[in-house]
């Protein structure tokens, strides 16, 4: 889904366990409460994205899994408040439980 066109859609609850979705437009999606680990969003624009309740990074203890164990973002990843992602950025400020 690299590039993917999802603005406005509702994914909520949605599986996205590493999905690729780089450079993706992400624009006022619906994420509440999605599992987000592993996947791939650097570049994507999350701009007015609703992030409440979204995980993003594995708690479990399964040693055998394969995907990365958190989402990944880059400098060119563009936040729900119009930002972009730093390495100080605290994601909880997005994901915090669902209003």
């Amino acid at each position: 889904m690299e590039f993917a066109n999802l603005q406005y859609a509702d994914l909520t609850k949605a599986d996205m366990d590493s999905a690729n979705l780089k450079d993706a437009d992400l624009r006022y999606t619906n994420l509440t409460n999605t599992n987000l680990v592993g996947t791939d969003l650097r570049g994507a624009k999350l701009l007015g994205a609703i992030l409440k309740g979204a995980t993003l990074k594995w708690e479990g203890r399964d040693f055998f899994r394969k995907s990365p164990t958190k989402v990944v973002f880059d400098e060119t990843t563009i936040l729900p408040d119009g930002s972009y992602w730093t390495e100080d950025t605290d994601m909880t400020n997005f994901t915090g439980p669902p209003t």
